[in-house]
């Protein structure tokens, strides 16, 4: 049986990620920590419950990120 996707985070285009990095921490979402995977500026903030990425380019628009375990077998 397929593995099921998991639901990762909310994707936003941020032009200016530190920005809107600290205006989400002022709303009191913390951030997590990411690795340097992605080579555009890229933050992530979460509530506890749901988490949303600040993509700081190559996003046109907001869109859903699931994951699945072993993705990189199926590139």
């Amino acid at each position: 049986m397929p593995e099921q996707l998991q639901f990762l985070e909310l994707s936003i285009p941020a032009r200016n990620v530190q920005a809107s990095l600290a205006w989400y921490q002022k709303l009191g979402f913390g951030e997590l920590p990411t690795t340097e995977a992605r080579p555009q500026h890229y933050a992530v903030v979460s509530n506890g419950d749901f988490c949303i990425g600040l993509h700081g380019d190559k996003l046109d628009q907001p869109g859903l990120t699931f994951v699945r375990p072993g993705l990189a077998l199926f590139v």
